[in-house]
């Protein structure tokens, strides 16, 4: 929604860089992605969250591994 509102403004004067700024929104979306998917997995880790084992309905041991 922002990228398109700063696009449609900066259109009306540079067209060219409208588009270069799109293009740099989105892939700075796409690395802050990344990065925090990165960052909540070592949080998980950290906190000892993965890996876990759990017993089912049947008493079976299930492992949680991801």
């Amino acid at each position: 929604m922002f990228t398109g509102i700063a696009a449609t403004q900066l259109s009306a004067f540079d067209p060219q860089s409208a588009t270069i700024l799109q293009g740099t929104i989105a892939a700075a979306a796409v690395i802050n992605e990344l990065i925090a998917v990165i960052a909540a997995k070592k949080g998980f880790e950290w906190a000892g969250e993965l890996n876990q084992h759990r017993v089912d309905t049947l008493g079976e041991l299930q492992t949680n591994e991801i």
